[in-house]
C-alpha cells in the first residue's frame, strides 16, 4: 500500500497589509496580551491571507483560491480509488502554485511586497521610547543645547 504524506496548508508572511502596517503575523513567543489595535490588525491580515490566496508576481488575491482549496480537500480521496484518477489540469496548476517545492523555491520577484520583519502596530515600553527618541532626535538635541545655553547665560549674568 502506497503511503501519502499528510496535506497541510501553511501560508506564511502576509502579503495583504491593512492600513499602513507592516507584517504582524509573527509575534514574540512570550507576548500573551495584545492591545485592541494589534488584535484588529492581526486578525485582518490573517483573514486576508487565508481567504485570498495570492497571484504570482503580485500582491493581489487569487480569484481561484476557493477552488484551489477544494482541490486540496479532495486530493487524498483520489487515492482511495483504484487506479487513482489523475489530478485535473486546474488542480495540478493549484498544487504547482501553492505547494512548496524545495527543488524550485519561489524567487523574490515572484513574491513582491512581502514583509519579512515583524512590525508591532501598537508598541509599548522600551520599543515605544526608542521609537520616540529616534524620531525626535533633532528636537531633543536642540532642547538640550538651548537649556545649556540658558544655564550658561544665567551663570555668566550672575
Amino acid at each position: 500500500m502506497e503511503v501519502h504524506p499528510p496535506l497541510s496548508r501553511f501560508l506564511t508572511k502576509s502579503r495583504f497589509n491593512t492600513r499602513s502596517w507592516n507584517l504582524v503575523d509573527s509575534t514574540d513567543d512570550m507576548q500573551f496580551s495584545y492591545t485592541p489595535l494589534f488584535t484588529e490588525v492581526f486578525i485582518n491580515q490573517a483573514s486576508a491571507n487565508t481567504l485570498g490566496g495570492f497571484l504570482p508576481n503580485t500582491t493581489s488575491p487569487d480569484p481561484n483560491w476557493g477552488k484551489c482549496l477544494q482541490c486540496a480537500a479532495i486530493d487524498r480521496a483520489r487515492f482511495r480509488l483504484t487506479p487513482p484518477p489523475p489530478r485535473s489540469d486546474f488542480c495540478s496548476q493549484c498544487f504547482s502554485q501553492y505547494c512548496y517545492d524545495p527543488n524550485y523555491p519561489p524567487s523574490v520577484q515572484e513574491l513582491p511586497g512581502r514583509n519579512y520583519v515583524f512590525s508591532n502596530p501598537d508598541p509599548g515600553g522600551v520599543t515605544k521610547v526608542n521609537r520616540f527618541l529616534s524620531s525626535n532626535k533633532g528636537s531633543i538635541i536642540g532642547g538640550v543645547v538651548a537649556v545649556v545655553c540658558v544655564a550658561a547665560g544665567a551663570i555668566a549674568f550672575m
